[in-house]
């Protein structure tokens, strides 16, 4: 027998739920159509059969191929070559009209059970975290660490203590490579590997079981690997004990019922005691079953022996799951979800996720390749047939409005207008010339007082209009005089602004020359600043 704690998984809740309709399926049917997601499906493998299940959009897919003995033992490979087979019959039957198309897969191992480890570290972030796992797996690996492939992860994120839990994971590389070796020449492509125990807790959060969010339950797996007995803590596995059938039968030959009775009681026996002294504070009252005939006398033996209440595990969903398949749907279930998003524990060595992404990014390329030409071809149809639309548009408006300008009653008017405008633009001339008259002769006179009051002698004075500037040269008996004057100007509230370049003041026997602008407010007038 083998204890194992297992790594929480947190399934996001808008992952579609088993057999029922997303209800933004159409945005998961246009990424895949347009090769931005990948499409995943669930293989899980066992030493007696192959069952793939993929999510379609409105209901699973479930195709299954049966292993005869001899093929593998406890997920180890014994012959090569009859699993190749079997991978290919199960391709086919996926893909008939596509032969050559790659599968994506989650693999989950239905025959073993990897070897696990939790331990405790201080609160500490980043690259010395990375460290400080690292040397805690290299301490407590079971055997040659270059022969393992390792995953890790916090247990609980968002604890805030002085410690944290880690779980490791360990399982043998070469059972790892075997299968990824023999699933590329299948014509499949691992995504991820996982545990059978991990795929259905994520199937019971997905598939609404019918328990309270925060609810404890004991998970009980009956399947031709043996039995599996999972803790779940918030829908998330967080401990496991494993029984084989060879435990389970000992010296015998066969299993009997008191054989497996005894067995479900001592391993239910242990995993309750184990569980009230790590969390003394919770309770399970429920035992989920995952068995495919046994579940009766399953669930007679524990609520005869235990204060529990033991029922098979029934999904509420429209689509109808049996128990043979919710392995390979719980893995279906991690496939739906982008590998962006995907933080679950992979055991699949880096070579093989790099293998993946590069796949990925070659059959999108390949995939936009052919679009972007055919969608260019589309564009330039369309404009054109755009253009010769409003070409057509424009010569049929131009011959309606021709037709108008034809008739009498539209050239007099025509006329009429055109006399209009001739007339009002005779009038503001007038306005203008009137306005600029007095208006000029105001600012001149209101200048020269100021100039007379700073005694400045002007050579010359430019004045078009209230809407030009005024340039003024000429001199005065200091530059302190000078600059006295335009502060003077400034304080007109019908001057807009005064220029009085620096490099223009030059000194000259009688006190300095210069050369000013003044910018007029055409707003403001003269004579009612005076009046104010």
């Amino acid at each position: 027998m083998k204890l194992n704690l297992h790594l929480p998984i947190h399934l996001p809740r808008s992952l579609p739920a088993v057999g029922e309709l997303h209800p933004f399926h159409w945005v998961d049917r246009l990424s895949r159509l347009l090769r931005t997601r990948a499409v995943i499906g669930g293989l899980e493998i066992s030493d007696t059969h192959l069952r793939f299940a993929f999510w379609g959009g409105s209901e699973w897919r479930l195709t299954g191929v049966r292993l005869p003995p001899g093929i593998m033992q406890g997920n180890v490979v014994l012959n090569p070559e009859a699993l190749i087979q079997a991978l290919s019959v199960l391709r086919k039957n996926l893909h008939p009209r596509h032969p050559r198309e790659l599968t994506n897969v989650i693999i989950t191992l239905g025959s073993v059970l990897p070897y696990s480890q939790v331990f405790t570290l201080p609160i500490i972030e980043g690259e010395s975290l990375e460290k400080a796992v690292d040397l805690n797996i290299q301490m407590i690996t079971p055997s040659d660490l270059s022969q393992m492939y390792v995953g890790w992860q916090i247990l609980d994120p968002d604890y805030r203590g002085p410690s944290r839990d880690i779980l490791s994971v360990f399982i043998s590389r070469k059972m790892v490579d075997d299968f990824n070796q023999a699933l590329v020449r299948a014509g499949f492509l691992a995504a991820a590997v996982e545990h059978k125990s991990l795929a259905v807790a994520r199937l019971v959060r997905a598939g609404g079981a019918g328990l309270a969010p925060n609810q404890s339950v004991l998970l009980l797996i009956l399947d031709s690997s043996g039995l599996d007995l999972v803790i779940l803590r918030n829908g998330t596995p967080y401990f496991e004990y494993n029984a084989a059938w060879r435990d389970i039968q000992g010296a015998a030959q066969q299993v009997t019922g008191a054989d497996l009775e005894r067995a479900v009681i001592r391993n239910v026996n242990q995993v309750l005691n184990f569980m009230s002294q790590h969390w003394p504070g919770e309770q399970v009252s429920d035992v989920l079953l995952v068995t495919d005939q046994l579940g009766p006398k399953l669930k007679e033996v524990i609520e005869r022996n235990f204060p529990l209440r033991a029922r098979p595990l029934q999904l509420r969903t429209r689509q109808a799951i049996p128990p043979e398949w919710f392995v390979a749907v719980g893995s279906g279930i991690r496939g739906v979800t982008s590998r962006r998003k995907d933080r679950d524990l992979s055991l699949l060595g880096i070579g093989a996720r790099e293998e993946f992404g590069r796949q990925q990014l070659a059959a999108f390329f390949e995939f936009w390749r052919v679009l972007i030409p055919a969608a260019l071809t589309l564009a330039l149809a369309v404009f054109y047939a755009l253009n010769m639309y409003l070409d057509s548009t424009r010569q049929i408006l131009g011959a309606v409005v021709a037709a108008r300008r034809d008739s009498g009653s539209q050239r007099q008017l025509e006329a009429l207008q055109t006399e209009a405008k001739e007339f009002n633009t005779l009038v503001t001339m007038v306005r203008a010339v009137e306005q600029q008259g007095g208006s000029q002769g105001d600012l001149l006179g209101a200048i020269d007082q100021t100039f007379q009051t700073y005694a400045i002698k002007p050579y010359r004075v430019t004045f078009q209009g209230v809407d030009s500037p005024i340039i003024i040269t000429g001199q005065a008996p200091s530059e302190d005089r000078l600059r006295e004057f335009k502060q003077e100007l400034k304080k007109k509230p019908w001057v807009k602004d005064v220029n009085l370049p620096l490099p223009d003041i030059r000194s000259i026997p009688e006190g300095v020359s210069f050369y000013l602008t003044i910018q007029v407010d055409p707003r403001v007038s003269v004579k009612s600043s005076k009046a104010e």
